[in-house]
């Protein structure tokens, strides 16, 4: 029966935990040292102590052992190497009447439990709870509690330093010890040591060392002359996670508290949890004026000149009359030019019309004085059959360039003709 149940829950069958970060946090002192503690067994059995001992669960599992006091269940997914169930499950007295009808081997369950300690090596172990007017614990997951009280979370403090903690800013408050005022590198002149101040937070103490900065020597030159009384408050950035202590670099520092005039020492764009930055100064908007038109000019875009919450156009008011025409350009289709190339000769002789009998430079359509004579009509001559009838357009020859006549509309609809070509023509009419 038990190699029947090993096979059951096979690495095939039953889906194993992959650890993954745990949820959103605060950045503060209380929740590093719950992520990055040094003594992680003593700090997760405190942790548990304060934050999740008596929570009520509601997981999901498959029933591997019941037994009459307790019941051992493997969640989903599961997390155990050397036994075959996370959870040991205690029955009330009321529930261990009906152990055998509740929780039965093989079966798949959904269980709700109050937490009564956490496993490291063995199952964490809960009590059975079968009131449902207490509702579960938002938010704590099976998942979410393995990934801090997990078999691979007992080792991840290094992994949440390098990923979430190292170089961000978190505030202390306490006392100096030990300064040595030595330049340790090109941006550090000295050191000491922290002691955290009573009631600033819940967690144990674990050794802390904090670096002064070059840039600012007054922080060196105010923590050698405190007294081991005097309080500062220090926004630190988290620096290094060794064996033995926890290192920060100090970005700002007020001291000592109990002055009437603390000292407030500090970078550049480093504040407090109370102190609000100032946004930077906004850069006022200039506004132009719209542009003045003329009285007789309006423009025609809309988008002209354009502000919003003034008027559009110049309020100056518009004369109704004649409207001056716009200069034109003297030559208004612009006649396209060649472009000159040195050496060259047409290879063929270019058409040149002849000009009229009077020179260009003597015509003036102004002074009828200089116009020139009126071309000879053109006439059909009398031997023509069709001497003295209306000729068609295409009857007519074009006229030519330099031949000296032109075409001529007809005067009337029908030419007089001689008595011969009305022998010829009965139905012309005589001269």
């Amino acid at each position: 029966m038990l190699h029947a149940i090993r096979k059951l829950f096979d690495d095939q069958t039953q889906p194993k935990y992959h650890f993954t970060p745990i949820a959103p946090f605060k950045y503060n002192y209380d929740e590093y040292i719950h992520q990055c503690a040094l003594n992680n067994k003593a700090e997760l059995k405190d942790y548990f102590k304060r934050c999740f001992k008596g929570k009520v669960v509601e997981w999901n599992g498959i029933v591997v052992r019941t037994e009459k006091k307790c019941t051992y269940i493997q969640c989903t997914p599961t997390d155990t190497e050397i036994n075959n169930y996370d959870v040991k499950l205690h029955l009330t007295k009321e529930a261990q009447k009906h152990y055998d009808i509740l929780f039965q081997e093989n079966q798949v369950v959904k269980f709700r439990g109050e937490l009564e300690d956490y496993g490291i090596s063995t199952a964490h172990e809960l009590r059975y709870l079968n009131d449902e007017t207490i509702p579960a614990t938002p938010g704590l997951t099976w998942e979410y509690y393995l990934s801090i009280f997990g078999r691979k979370g007992h080792e991840a403090q290094a992994l949440y330093h390098a990923t979430f903690w190292k170089g961000k800013q978190i505030e202390l408050r306490g006392h100096f010890r030990d300064v040595i005022q030595l330049s340790l590198s090109a941006s550090r002149n000295g050191s000491a040591e922290l002691k955290l101040a009573g009631g600033f937070t819940e967690c144990r103490q674990e050794p802390l060392a904090v670096f002064f900065p070059s840039a600012i020597p007054e922080m060196i030159k105010l923590a050698k002359q405190s007294k081991p009384t005097d309080e500062f408050r220090i926004m630190a950035e988290v620096d290094e996670r060794t064996e033995r202590t926890h290192t920060f670099f100090v970005r700002a520092m007020i001291g000592p508290l109990s002055s009437a005039t603390p000292t407030r020492l500090g970078f550049q764009g480093t504040f407090f949890p109370e102190e609000t930055p100032q946004p930077a100064p906004a850069q006022p908007v200039q506004i132009l004026p719209p542009p003045q038109y003329s009285p007789q000019y309006q423009p025609t875009d809309q988008k002209v000149g354009y502000v919003p919450g003034q008027p559009q156009y110049s309020p100056q008011p518009i004369t109704m009359g004649p409207q001056p025409y716009p200069p034109q350009h003297p030559q208004a289709y612009p006649q396209p030019q060649g472009y000159p190339q040195p050496g060259y000769q047409p290879s063929h002789q270019q058409y040149q019309p002849q000009q009229s009998q009077m020179a260009q430079s003597q015509y003036n359509p102004a002074d009828p004085t200089f116009a020139p004579p009126p071309a000879a009509p053109f006439t059909v001559p009398h031997s023509h059959p069709s001497a003295g009838v209306p000729q068609k357009d295409e009857d007519i020859p074009p006229s030519l360039p330099g031949q000296g006549y032109q075409q001529q509309p007809p005067q009337s609809s029908y030419q007089p003709v001689s008595s011969e070509a009305y022998q010829q023509y009965p139905s012309l009419p005589l001269q």
